[in-house]
C-alpha cells in the first residue's frame, strides 16, 4: 500500500532568514547566501517565502533596495515560479523609510524586534523598537496600506529578572496585542510563539474580534529544551535558538494547537524560522537553527504522528498564511507520495550543521495527482 497525503500544491513559509551574497553584504555570505537559501527552500517544496530583516539589516532602502536585487537574481537563477515577498524591519528612528518601503508590492509587513532598555538589541545591525508609540505608529502604517505587523515577543525586563523565559515571551505579547486595541483592524503576527501564556494572549484577543495570527516552528514542535529528538553527536549550541525551546509540556501543547486548529480560534502557520548559521557562528554561542529543509517534512511526520487531519495541514502551510497576509494563490490540493528516511540534508554545503541530523522524517518525494 502506498503511503499517500494531501498538501496544497502551493506552499507559503512566513518567516525565513535568507541572509546575503557577497554583493549587497559581504559580511554575511559565509552563513548561506540568497540564492542558496532559496534554492533549499525551492528544494524543500516552500513556494513562497516572507524573508526576515535581522541579518543583514533590511531597515532602510537601499538595503531594501541591494536584497531585493539579489533576490530577483536568485528568482531568475533557480527558475522560481512565485515572486518571494520582504519584511522591512522598524526602528524608533526610520518611520519614513517604514512608510515608503511599503509602497514596495515585495514588502508584505513591517517586523519589530524588541529593544534592550539597558541597550543595544537582540539583533544584528540594531533593528530593535524600544518605544510603543513607534509600534503604533508602525501599526497604523501596516493599516493603511492593508498589510501586516508582526513581532518578535522578547520582553527584556522580564528577560533581566528570569532569562529568556515564557514569561518574558508572553509579556511581550500581551504588548503587542495592547497596541493592536489602538490600533483597530491591524493585521498582527506573533512570530514563532512557542508557549500556552502565548497563544491563550492571541486566542483571546481573536475572540474579541482582533486580528491576530500566530506562528509555530518546526523546532518548536519536535525539541525540547531537555533534549528531546536531539542528535546525541551534537553540542547542545547547535538546538540553542530565541525564542528558547522549552519543555515537553510546552510542546505537546503547541502539538495539541496543530490538531485543534480548527477549533482553538486563532490562525496558526508553519514557519520555519531559519537561522543558517555556520558551525564556527554556532559553537561561538549564535542563535537559530537552519529549517527549511525541514519544515515539510517535520510536519509531515508530525501529523502521521499525532493525526493532524488533511484540511489542517493545507491550511498551515499555505492557506492560512495568504489569507493573513493577503497573497493570491490558487487553493489548489495535491496528493503526494511520501517516504520515510533518517534526514541527511546538508545547509551550505556542510558549512551549516544541521540539528535534524539522524532523525527519522517522512519526505514528499513526488506529486501523483
Amino acid at each position: 500500500m502506498e503511503n499517500l497525503i494531501r498538501l496544497p500544491v502551493v506552499k507559503i513559509n512566513p518567516h525565513t532568514h535568507f541572509r546575503g551574497g557577497k554583493k549587497f553584504c559581504p559580511g554575511y555570505h559565509q552563513k548561506t547566501s540568497v540564492l542558496q537559501s532559496l534554492g533549499e527552500a525551492l528544494d524543500a517544496g516552500i513556494d513562497i517565502s516572507i524573508i526576515k530583516p535581522n541579518a543583514p539589516p533590511i531597515d532602510t532602502l537601499p538595503s531594501l533596495e541591494g536584497y531585493k536585487q539579489e533576490i530577483l537574481e536568485a528568482e531568475k537563477a533557480k527558475q522560481a515560479r512565485y515572486k518571494q515577498l520582504m519584511s522591512f524591519g522598524i526602528t524608533d528612528n526610520n518611520l519614513q523609510d517604514c512608510y515608503e518601503a511599503l509602497n514596495d508590492p515585495r514588502v508584505v509587513e513591517l517586523k519589530e524586534y524588541p529593544g534592550n532598555p539597558k541597550g543595544g538589541s537582540m539583533t544584528t545591525g540594531g533593528v530593535a523598537v524600544f518605544k510603543e508609540e513607534t509600534t503604533i505608529v508602525g501599526m497604523e502604517m501596516v493599516r493603511e496600506f492593508d498589510k501586516v505587523y508582526s513581532a518578535h515577543c522578547e520582553d527584556f525586563l522580564v528577560v533581566g529578572r528570569e532569562g529568556y523565559t515564557v514569561n518574558s515571551e508572553a509579556s511581550y505579547a500581551a504588548r503587542i496585542v495592547n497596541c493592536a486595541k489602538k490600533v483597530p483592524g491591524v493585521r498582527v503576527t506573533i512570530c514563532h510563539a512557542t508557549c500556552k501564556k502565548t497563544l491563550d494572549i492571541a486566542i483571546a484577543a481573536r475572540k474579541a474580534g482582533m486580528n491576530i495570527a500566530v506562528e509555530i516552528t518546526p523546532q518548536h514542535a519536535m525539541f525540547t529544551i531537555d533534549g528531546l529528538n536531539w542528535n546525541p553527536a551534537l553540542k547542545a549550541v547547535f538546538y540553542h535558538c530565541l525564542n528558547n525551546l522549552r519543555t515537553r509540556q510546552e510542546r505537546d501543547f503547541l502539538r495539541w494547537c496543530l490538531v485543534n486548529l480548527l477549533k482553538i480560534g486563532v490562525p496558526i502557520m508553519w514557519a520555519s524560522d531559519n537561522a543558517p548559521h555556520t558551525e564556527e557562528e554556532k559553537l561561538a554561542g549564535a542563535a537559530g537553527i537552519p529549517s527549511d529543509q525541514e519544515w515539510l517534512p517535520v510536519l509531515i511526520t508530525l501529523a502521521i504522528e499525532i493525526g493532524i487531519p488533511s484540511e489542517v495541514l493545507s491550511r498551515l502551510l499555505s492557506f492560512n498564511a495568504a489569507d493573513h497576509y493577503h497573497i493570491e494563490i490558487p487553493r489548489e490540493i495535491g496528493t503526494y507520495r511520501i517516504k520515510q528516511r533518517i534526514d541527511r540534508l546538508e545547509y551550505n554545503h556542510g558549512r551549516v550543521i544541521n540539528p535534524w541530523l539522524g532523525s527519522r522524517l517522512w519526505f514528499p518525494v513526488e506529486r501523483v495527482s
